[in-house]
């Protein structure tokens, strides 16, 4: 989110250039008390435990709840007029800091760490934070797409997940349905496409046409929300996954598909156990 605050009145602007003011009043406000100045940062909402919370900001915002967040700024581009964008990183990040050196409430520094990515990879990961950028110092700041100069590392959870049917196109790739067991009912959690190419969707085709069932195996109308046609399937096939968290209403964030195995159901006891 660009901060752009000139005589007082603020204009929050996103990435693909929309203006998104409105939906964050009480952070415009906030920003608005400092001087004329163009800032780089990031909406948060934290959950209970403090940390960045991105189901917590979906729900912020949904339900205008917007006035905890927290903005972190951590790139200045302009200040009193003067663009700063050719200046080395460093440079503007210590000018930022003298600028939020009495920030308004919920406006916060973005500290750099000066040590081997990889450490600070694994110590934010640790943490449960969605992973890191690292920038090159002396780096000017480039509008629009991002350049080598800058490169994001996303710390990623592996979970395997349920196969209860899946879709696809002509014009698209396959798509897996994806849920859990919870209290012996199969709870729809998302799909997952990223990640399969076609020889793997071939092989997954193979697996999947022999458990073709009728109806959906899920638990209730959940995968309703799957808005293509699904083929629905036995579950027996289980899909590791790669993902970056949860959205608001329990579904699996920014998944990536990296395996297939297939898993024995439980049977239903034989009429002789039940006489014994």
């Amino acid at each position: 989110m660009q901060a752009i605050v000139t005589g007082g009145q603020t204009r929050l602007m996103t990435r693909g250039g929309n203006d998104w003011t409105r939906r964050f009043p009480e952070t415009a406000v906030a920003l608005g008390r400092l001087p004329n100045t163009v800032l780089d940062g990031e909406l948060v909402a934290t959950g209970e435990d403090g940390m960045p919370d991105f189901a917590a900001l979906q729900s912020a915002v949904l339900g205008r709840a917007t006035a905890g967040l927290l903005f972190y700024a951590f790139d200045l581009i302009a200040q009193g007029g003067e663009d700063l964008r050719a200046r080395p990183l460093l440079e503007r990040k210590a000018a930022l800091k003298k600028l939020l050196r009495n920030a308004p409430e919920r406006v916060i520094y973005v500290e750099p760490f000066d040590s081997p990515g990889a450490a600070v990879l694994n110590s934010a990961c640790a943490m449960g934070l969605e992973g890191i950028v690292s920038k090159l110092a002396g780096s000017p700041y480039r509008p629009g797409a991002r350049s080598g100069e800058w490169v994001k590392l996303k710390c990623r959870k592996r979970e395997e997940f349920v196969v209860g049917g899946y879709s696809a196109g002509a014009k698209r790739h396959m798509s897996l349905v994806l849920g859990a067991w919870r209290d012996g009912r199969l709870i729809h959690l998302g799909s997952v496409g990223s990640g399969i190419s076609e020889a793997v969707e071939r092989d997954l085709m193979d697996r999947l046409a022999p458990l073709h069932r009728d109806s959906s195996p899920f638990a209730g109308a959940a995968a309703a929300s799957e808005r293509r046609a699904v083929v629905w399937v036995e579950p027996r096939l289980v899909a590791a996954v790669d993902y970056a968290g949860w959205t608001a209403d329990g579904r699996l964030r920014q998944p990536s598909f990296k395996g297939i195995r297939e898993v024995e159901m439980p049977r239903p006891p034989s009429r002789a156990s039940k006489r014994r």
